[in-house]
């Protein structure tokens, strides 16, 4: 039994390093562009992916939650043979679609901008 314990939490404790570092990596990219009173397209950018790395972990923790919460409330057919679609989908395609498109309009503008210097 302990020997599963030790398995699981091996499996596991990567994930949870990536989702604590993508929650901090969002906070602080949407407070420095806010704090710095960034504007313009760059401003969208940053945002963008801030949420969407805050976003990331997020969702998927509540995608977990609600998935539980259904077994729980209503049983294990509360799904059908399905899951949980909505928080699934926010956090394994529209979260790293929007993390890939605000670092990559991040990148692009900067890169302009220090052009124009």
């Amino acid at each position: 039994m302990d020997n599963d314990i030790g398995a699981w939490l091996l499996a596991i404790a990567p994930l949870i390093v990536v989702g604590i570092l993508l929650l901090v990596v969002g906070i602080v990219l949407i407070l420095n562009t806010i704090k710095r009173k960034i504007t313009g397209k760059l401003k969208k950018f940053q945002l963008l992916a801030g949420a969407s790395a805050l976003g990331l972990p997020v969702f998927a923790v509540l995608h977990n939650v609600v998935y539980m919460l259904g077994i729980m409330w209503f049983g294990e057919s509360a799904w059908g043979n399905g899951d949980e679609p909505v928080f699934f989908i926010l956090a394994a395609i529209v979260c790293p679609l929007g993390l890939l498109v605000g670092g990559i309009g991040t990148i692009i503008i900067r890169r302009k901008h220090r052009r124009t210097k």
